[in-house]
């Protein structure tokens, strides 16, 4: 039976001016760690989603089927829970393709040479 663990709702200070949210839930069995992600993931908000992976003792499998949207930080960080061997599931078709262009390395900005 898979553990439910409560919604973490994550608000962000322009929340009055354009309704700026995104939800987490956990619900665990003894294989994976089912995480959801409702809304709009941004930068500021990766330090909550890290506390509620760390301490997840199995397999990490994302539900992206409801974010809506997510700043390059945040695709930048799932992109990098894949490389660690956890799973995406139910992204949008723009989400996925933010994912594998940056998995392929081309959102990444040029590195300034040294001068």
């Amino acid at each position: 039976m898979p553990l439910a663990l409560d919604l973490l709702t994550c608000k962000g200070a322009r929340e009055e001016e354009n309704e700026t949210s995104v939800r987490f839930s956990r619900s665990d069995t003894s294989r994976q760690s089912l995480i959801s992600i409702a809304g709009r993931l941004e930068e500021g908000y990766l330090t909550e989603l890290e506390a509620l992976c760390a301490d997840a003792r199995a397999t990490l499998v994302f539900d992206l089927s409801e974010l809506k949207g997510a700043d390059d930080a945040a695709i930048r960080w799932l992109v990098d829970q894949v490389n660690r061997g956890n799973r995406m599931t139910g992204a949008s078709p723009y989400i996925g393709y933010r994912l594998e262009r940056e998995s392929a390395g081309h959102d990444r900005q040029p590195e300034e040479e040294p001068k």
